[in-house]
């Protein structure tokens, strides 16, 4: 989501009626702090099938099983409310068709979504929310409640009571906020900068899950030469996102961009791609789409997935073959921890770090790429390598979405086994290598290959 999001949540009855008218990157030591949710696990994270949402969903109208078999068909897993579903009645609606095909919701209700709460008065704020909580709570497809988009730091104490209210009435269900990305003004933030801003939101508000958006795909401005312009601070964004919330033991979601406004171009299939392989390198346990129905507003917003008149566009298909790979690799993923990311490439983007080899991977040559390792914590491990010593899996994300990438990787002579994870057949397979172990990765734009290192 960006600033639109509230402008676009402000106009969601008009267009209803209108519709029936018509830095980071460095080491970490896995653990968990005071922050993280040590309750009944939520249903919408704790399981292995990798989140995939959107936001603006299909209007009133079209909230019907037909549309949302459309939607399951992309690949989706949860929806957010909004696009005119705002109240009790659209969102009942919307939890039973959603249920139909196995789609979960985050509802969004204009009772409780961007309404101050208060710690003041906690007996008579949580039978408030107790009495929304009672509208929604026997739908199967109730996977929680979305409090509040790009909060300042002033809605932090407001906020930090909604979720624990939501803890006591509603357990297992999600207390949804998301974040301003880090090109949001200090003056809304709130904040002197944007460590402090998201620093502060977790230290204060304690939230389940670390969300924010970022949209870094621009139409050119004649003032670089780049034909495919992309937002200076995005992989900062990311890196401060993974740093907080890998210190915090929670996990973090992104919005990636699926439309085209204002400054922001229309996304090619291997763009859709790009955004989700590198937010996967940066550890992220959620992905959603921003939009997916086209929005009608002054925003001048022009293609999503679906238009507004509920046809699919191009998008659609991207988004498809996107999420099939998606939530096999993202599977793959979900349980592991990210450990480092480092970037081969010169001059390094604001924010990143450059790869340094190590005990895993030797040294890298070749094009352009972002290297993201992740360990297994212990929770899950894999049955394609039962008796393996230490493990680690490396995600290989071509830095371009525009061109081909292959680089040349040497691992050093105390890794054993190489499998190359394969998302078309949900499986490992093994790589010849011999010593010192290279392997040759070749990508086409905006893709990644994942590896199974063992010693």
């Amino acid at each position: 989501m960006t600033a639109s999001h509230r402008r676009l949540a402000g106009i969601s009855w008009l267009v209803f009626l209108m519709t029936l008218g018509g830095v980071f990157g460095m080491e970490y030591v896995a653990g968990r702090d005071a922050h993280a949710q040590e309750s009944t696990p939520l249903a919408i994270v704790s399981g292995d099938r990798y989140p995939i949402g959107l936001w603006w969903p299909p209007p009133p109208w079209a909230t019907a099983p037909q549309w949302y078999q459309e939607m399951a068909d992309a690949g989706f897993t949860f929806v957010i409310g909004g696009n005119g579903v705002v109240d009790k009645f659209f969102s009942q609606r919307l939890l039973e068709v959603a249920g139909q095909v196995g789609i979960d919701v985050i509802v969004t209700d204009q009772r409780v979504t961007g309404r101050t709460f208060s710690s003041s008065h906690p007996d008579e704020e949580r039978a408030y929310l107790q009495k929304v909580v009672e509208d929604y709570i026997q739908y199967p497809a109730f996977a929680g409640l979305n409090f509040f988009d790009e909060p300042g730091t002033d809605r932090y104490e407001s906020l930090s009571a909604a979720t624990r209210f939501l803890e006591s009435v509603a357990p297992g269900k999600l207390a949804y906020v998301n974040l301003f990305p880090s090109y949001a003004s200090t003056g809304a933030l709130k904040a002197s900068n944007y460590e402090e801003y998201v620093r502060r939101f977790v230290s204060e508000v304690r939230p389940p899950v670390l969300s924010f958006d970022h949209y870094p795909l621009l139409l050119p401005d004649g003032r670089s030469s780049d034909p495919a312009p992309i937002t200076e601070d995005y992989f900062y964004n990311w890196a401060v996102i993974r740093q907080v919330a890998l210190e915090a033991g929670i996990p973090t979601w992104v919005f990636i961009q699926s439309v085209d406004y204002q400054n922001h171009r229309l996304p090619t299939e291997a763009e859709i791609l790009w955004q989700v392989n590198v937010s996967l390198a940066y550890g992220a346990k959620g992905i959603m789409y921003f939009t997916y129905w086209t929005p009608q507003s002054h925003e001048n917003f022009n293609m999503a997935l679906i238009s507004p008149q509920g046809r699919r566009t191009p998008l659609y298909d991207y988004a498809r073959n996107t999420n099939r790979y998606l939530s096999v690799i993202g599977k793959v993923l979900l349980p592991l921890t990210s450990v480092s990311v480092g970037h081969v490439e010169t001059p390094l983007p604001r924010g990143t770090a450059a790869f340094q080899p190590d005990e895993w991977i030797g040294s890298v040559e070749g094009s352009a790429v972002i290297i993201g390792q992740f360990a297994d914590t212990g929770t899950k491990s894999d049955p394609t390598v039962k008796g393996a010593g230490e493990r680690r899996w490396v995600l290989i994300v071509n830095r371009s979405f525009s061109g081909p990438a292959s680089v040349k990787v040497t691992l050093p002579s105390e890794v054993g086994a190489v499998f190359r994870f394969e998302p078309a057949e949900d499986r490992y397979i093994l790589e010849p290598a011999g010593q010192p172990a290279t392997l040759q990765v070749d990508l086409a734009p905006g893709e990644a290959k994942l590896y199974l290192l063992t010693k």
